[in-house]
């Protein structure tokens, strides 16, 4: 019994002992988000005349990060991505990105939801996270990479989806095939005060 009495006074000091922390990210152009500390990328692959294939990539300009926070684990994470705020350095592929696949002016975010807590005193693994593009669920793996800091947490991850599976209209032209499946990127710095 008194073993169920101190595992369930654990759980409360746990639970309430939680710090709720709400962080934006704000950058104006392709240069200074891809040099940025914290950042949000894609990338994707395009194959041209058949036989000439190029790697593209696209950063977040605009995310904000919501999170909880305690002693040993970080409980839960949202991360909330402006959808027309996505750049590419392509002014026509930004256009088309915004309007043809993501469809901005309806659906203005792009939500990830972490779907289990992560240990802050384990370095690197695996966690499943919900992608949420034009209100279609993905349920994704990423795989991360942490380090627990004094003052933050930098968290390094990487993981990938199918537009086809988001529901995604195929951006390919009649010269360019683009990879189905794209890479997201991420490096965040999660203030612990």
């Amino acid at each position: 019994m008194r073993i169920l009495y101190l595992s369930f006074l654990l759980f409360l000091i746990n639970t309430v002992c939680a710090k709720e922390f709400n962080q934006n990210v704000l950058t104006t152009n392709f240069k200074e988000v891809k040099n940025h500390s914290q950042f949000l990328k894609f990338v994707g692959k395009s194959t041209k005349l058949g036989f000439i294939t190029t790697e593209f990539e696209g950063y977040a300009k605009q995310f904000n990060l919501e999170y909880d926070l305690t002693e040993n684990e970080l409980k839960s994470m949202h991360i909330s991505i402006v959808a027309n705020q996505l750049d590419t350095n392509s002014s026509m592929r930004d256009s088309k990105m915004h309007e043809l696949c993501l469809k901005a002016v309806e659906h203005k975010t792009i939500e990830a939801f972490l779907k289990k807590p992560v240990s802050l005193t384990v370095a690197k693994g695996q966690v499943p996270i919900e992608l949420i593009i034009m209100n279609q669920p993905l349920i994704l793996t990423a795989d991360y990479q942490l380090k627990n800091n004094e003052s933050t947490i930098e968290i390094e991850f990487e993981t990938e989806f199918s537009f086809v599976e988001a529901k995604i209209p195929d951006p390919s032209i009649a010269i360019a095939k683009v990879d189905e499946k794209f890479k997201i990127i991420g490096k965040l710095q999660l203030s612990k005060k």
